[in-house]
Parts: C-alpha cells; structure tokens; sequence
C-alpha cells in the first residue's frame, strides 16, 4: 500500500502506544467487485514484529 511521506512514522514506540491506545481497527477491500469491511482487534504484542 502506498504510504506517502509525509504521513510515514517510523518510530515503534510511538506506532506501539498508538495501537495500544486504539486497539479497534477496519480493513476495507474489494472482493468480486464490491467494497468489503472487517473489524479487527490490533494487537500490540512485539513479539511477532519485522525487525523489533
């Protein structure tokens, strides 16, 4: 997915308290032509993270 610049934040502690703060999240897509929505939980365990 695109991510411009200037909306990009590298800082994992920072993305880390975000999630924690805002645990509820929604991943929209398309499926058969049709936009889709799920709710989902975030989860902020750091264990299952690229790079940590």
């Amino acid at each position: 997915m695109y991510n411009p610049k200037s909306f990009r934040e590298e800082d994992k502690t920072k993305l880390f308290s975000f999630v924690k703060e805002n645990s509820f999240g929604i991943l929209f897509s398309t499926e058969e032509g049709r936009a889709e929505r799920r709710a989902r939980l975030l989860n902020s365990d750091k264990r299952h993270t690229r790079n940590s």
